[in-house]
């Protein structure tokens, strides 16, 4: 995971308390709209997709994650429920962060906590130039 990639030991050692390696074949819901976030997901293998309802009623594709991408902080930050669902693309093996130790994690490590920041950043930034260009 190049997010992690030079963090101290310490760091990775709490993110992988009881973090647990998950298997989701293609088209299985890793997690449903409106449910409690239960932690931060690490792509091994394969692709998700995390998906919203327009206001027809149809699935949009919000954003694609492939190997070595994160996803599902924002609902831990935002200490609310899910507001999209993510699916498997295709099969795909992801590592799941209990979300307990990774806000013990960021509050401990402030290079973390600052490439998570630039992390969302940067999805967002896309998704504001994906919306401008679809407009």
């Amino acid at each position: 995971m190049p997010i992690l990639s030079g963090l101290p030991t310490s760091s990775i050692d709490l993110l992988a308390t009881e973090a647990r390696l998950e298997r989701f074949s293609r088209g299985q819901t890793i997690f449903r709209r409106g449910t409690a976030p239960t932690g931060l997901y690490f792509v091994i293998g394969g692709s998700v997709k995390l998906l919203a309802q327009d206001a027809d009623g149809r699935e949009k594709v919000i954003e694609l994650f492939s190997s070595g991408q994160m996803f599902g902080e924002i609902g831990i930050f935002m200490h609310s429920s899910y507001r999209a669902w993510a699916q498997a693309v295709d099969r795909c093996t992801l590592v799941h962060v209990d979300r307990h130790h990774v806000m013990a994690a960021i509050e401990q490590d402030q290079e973390l906590s600052a490439r998570m920041l630039r992390e969302v950043s940067a999805r967002v930034q896309k998704l504001i130039d994906a919306i401008c260009t679809t407009s």
